[in-house]
């Protein structure tokens, strides 16, 4: 029986669909992460929900404490940080080293998304989304059944 190697797939993600420029630019997508980057990706989002409760919780609490908004503060950027590193995983892994991204880059292109273009977070993170769902329920990159 031959041994089957298990590879990273990588699709590309053209930003042409958003703009509508007529130029191509791409985010490199890891369409097959292992189970528990998945997972843990989940539970990031999971935390944040909790995160966004318990501030709001906070909120109504008149005798909530100064500490109390801190933890609340640390804990939101904890929650943003893991998001930022998925991400920066997720779009770090083709050939290509100069098309990777760090945490950083990821943070600052929600931050200037959020202020300049809205959309485009949603955009970029919903396809991704979407390219590995496709992947997971056996579609190829032209939509076909494998």
């Amino acid at each position: 029986m031959a041994k089957i190697k298990i590879r990273k797939v990588v699709r590309q993600l053209d930003l042409d669909d958003y703009f509508g420029t007529g130029e191509s630019e791409y985010i490199h997508v890891w369409v097959n992460p292992p189970r528990s980057i998945r997972e843990q990706h989940n539970r990031n989002i999971q935390e944040s929900k909790d995160v966004i409760k318990d501030l709001a919780a906070l909120k109504e609490d008149k005798d909530a404490t100064e500490n109390q908004y801190k933890t609340i503060g640390e804990r939101l950027q904890a929650v943003n940080l893991a998001m930022h590193e998925y991400w920066a995983t997720i779009w770090s892994q083709g050939k290509d080293e100069s098309t990777h991204w760090t945490a950083d880059e990821v943070k600052e292109l929600q931050s200037a998304a959020l202020e300049d273009d809205p959309i485009l977070w949603k955009f970029v993170t919903d396809m991704s989304i979407g390219m590995m769902n496709d992947y997971l329920n056996g579609q190829s990159k032209k939509g076909v059944r494998r």
